[in-house]
């Protein structure tokens, strides 16, 4: 067994099996359709954490504004990159909006990213609602049980937060 890590398209794969190289051949061809396509690739799951981290430390932590807001654009832009990636893996990539797009779809809770902070940024990327439900990051095409599930999951969530409040 040969386990590889392509740094192009992050598949893990087992070079020396037949079935996992053409796995990856397809995988690493879709790829570079996307990035041929988009200009743009998501990072992979460990720069997206490391992101992440980074990115609740400047909200929490930052000592002016602009660093808050530079921590709020650099989460939304890992669950950006996580979302596109779901979307390239699902085959809906071409369907999947830009990032200044993503950006007023999301619907961050005040525990997440302060309401002044939020307020300065939706001055920017103003709130387009019905698109990713709130508490979510994933953008799914409409019409589909996947985003049907996450607004009635979003619903449930208001409503039991309704009752124990």
């Amino acid at each position: 067994m040969s386990l590889v890590n392509c740094s192009y398209c992050h598949l893990n794969y087992d070079d020396s099996s037949g079935i996992d190289r053409n796995i990856h051949k397809r995988r690493h061809k879709k790829w570079q359709q996307v990035e041929e396509t988009l200009h743009y690739l998501p990072r992979p799951y460990a720069q997206r954490e490391e992101m992440k981290i980074q990115a609740y430390k400047l909200i929490r932590e930052g000592k002016t504004q602009k660093e808050k807001i530079q921590g709020c654009m650099l989460l939304f832009r890992a669950h950006f990159d996580r979302s596109l990636s779901a979307a390239i893996h699902n085959n809906y990539w071409k369907k999947h909006p830009s990032f200044e797009q993503y950006v007023t779809m999301m619907d961050y809770h005040e525990s997440v990213v302060p309401e002044d902070i939020m307020k300065k940024i939706r001055k920017k990327y103003p709130h387009k609602q019905g698109h990713i439900a709130p508490y979510f990051s994933y953008w799914l095409c409409p019409d589909t049980t996947g985003r049907n599930q996450q607004f009635f999951q979003a619903e449930k969530r208001e409503r039991k937060k309704t009752v124990t409040s």
